[in-house]
C-alpha cells in the first residue's frame, strides 16, 4: 500500500513538473515573440 502510495505520488510529481514547465515554456515564448 504505501509503495504504491509513493508511485502515485512520484507520478502525480512528475506531471505537474511537466504542466508548469510546458506553462513557463508557453510564457517564455510569448514574451519573446513580442
Amino acid at each position: 500500500m504505501t509503495v504504491q502510495l509513493i508511485g502515485w505520488a512520484v507520478v502525480f510529481t512528475g506531471v505537474a513538473a511537466l504542466s508548469v514547465g510546458a506553462l513557463a515554456a508557453t510564457l517564455r515564448a510569448e514574451v519573446f515573440a513580442d
